[in-house]
C-alpha cells in the first residue's frame, strides 16, 4: 500500500501579464484573453471615460448646431435689413449735407452782423 504524502505543495499558476495592445494582434486574441482582459479593466474608470467622451461630443454637436443656426439668421438679417441700412447711409449723408449748410449760413449771418 502507498503512502500519500499529507504535505502537498500547491502550485498557484499566475497569469502572464498581457497588456490590451498585445491582445489587439492578429492570432492572440482568444476567450481566454478576452476574459483576463475583462477583468482587468477598472469599471469605474471606463464608466468616467465613456462619460466624459459623451459629454464632450455632446458639447461639440450643441456649439455646431448654435453656430449653425447663427449663420442662417445673421444671413437672413442683412437680407433683410439690407434696405433700412441702405435707407440709413442715405439719411446720414442728408445730415452731413444739412450740418455743412447751417455752418455756412451761420458764417455768413456773422460776417452780416460785423
Amino acid at each position: 500500500m502507498k503512502k500519500h504524502s499529507k504535505n502537498t505543495v500547491v502550485v498557484e499558476v499566475q497569469p502572464e501579464d498581457v497588456s490590451p495592445l498585445e491582445l489587439l494582434q492578429p492570432g492572440k486574441l482568444n476567450k481566454r484573453n478576452v476574459v483576463r482582459l475583462i477583468r482587468k479593466v477598472d469599471i469605474k474608470k471606463l464608466g468616467l471615460v465613456a462619460g466624459g467622451a459623451a459629454a464632450a461630443l455632446s458639447v461639440i454637436s450643441l456649439t455646431g448646431r448654435y453656430t449653425f443656426y447663427k449663420g442662417i439668421v445673421s444671413g437672413e438679417l442683412k437680407r433683410q435689413l439690407a434696405p433700412v441700412n441702405k435707407k440709413l447711409d442715405e439719411l446720414k449723408a442728408q445730415n452731413a449735407e444739412l450740418k455743412a449748410e447751417v455752418e455756412r449760413l451761420q458764417a455768413r449771418q456773422t460776417e452780416e452782423e460785423k
